[in-house]
């Protein structure tokens, strides 16, 4: 969040790309990671899966600008604005928001 007087700056991603899900089959039950090169993992290729994050803020804010990605306000109450962001290949999601 970078602070611009009445505006903020709201810049947000996730770094995993969820490329499988369950559990990693590189460790074994003690969690010790076993000896294979990452490019073996039958995981490699799949495309990454989206993620859903929300954002809390005190305040009652609106949507300014998207700068890249998107994001959208989904909720105000008591005071509180909630922003949901879809985030997919570790892309960054950034967007300008006003009171």
């Amino acid at each position: 969040i970078k602070d611009e007087g009445d505006r903020i700056k709201l810049a947000v991603s996730d770094p995993d790309l969820r490329l499988y899900e369950g559990f990693n089959t590189d460790v074994d039950i003690r969690l010790n990671r076993k000896e294979e090169p990452s490019y073996s993992n039958h995981w490699q290729a799949h495309e990454s899966i989206a993620s859903t994050i929300k954002v809390f803020l005190h305040g009652n804010w609106e949507m300014a600008s998207i700068v890249k990605g998107g994001g959208e306000i989904i909720q105000q109450s008591n005071g509180i604005t909630v922003v949901e962001f879809i985030c997919k290949d570790g892309l960054t999601n950034e967007i300008v928001l006003r009171k």
